[in-house]
């Protein structure tokens, strides 16, 4: 079986970032959840590819298809910060009795 081009998958993954990107940008929940289950796909794909024969275009689109993720990835944390904060807001947080709100776990990743 012949491997795919690199350059292909590079192509469908620039694609569906960029559909990721509207849907983050309009928080259509319904559409990042199928767009994370074609990443999925597309990154089996991607680890399948052919690499012979890649070019110096290649590796430049697959540095911004890497840049591309990255801000979709910026976008994601701003979307949960947005949805967390709205969740807040109707929520506000109970105080004990010295008026000190509980404590709040952080996601931190690097």
């Amino acid at each position: 079986m012949a491997q795919e081009p690199l350059e292909s998958v590079l192509s469908d993954l620039d694609d569906l970032l960029n559909e990721e990107s509207l849907a983050l940008s309009s928080l259509n929940h319904e559409a990042i959840e199928r767009i994370a289950d074609q990443k999925t796909d597309l990154l089996r794909r991607l680890s399948k590819a052919g690499r012979e024969g890649v070019t110096k275009d290649t590796l430049r689109r697959a540095a911004l298809v890497r840049q591309r993720a990255l801000n979709n990835q910026l976008l994601m944390v701003h979307a949960r910060d947005l949805i967390r904060g709205v969740i807040d807001a109707w929520n506000p947080p109970s105080y004990d009795k010295r008026g000190t709100p509980p404590p709040r776990l952080l996601a931190v990743r690097g």
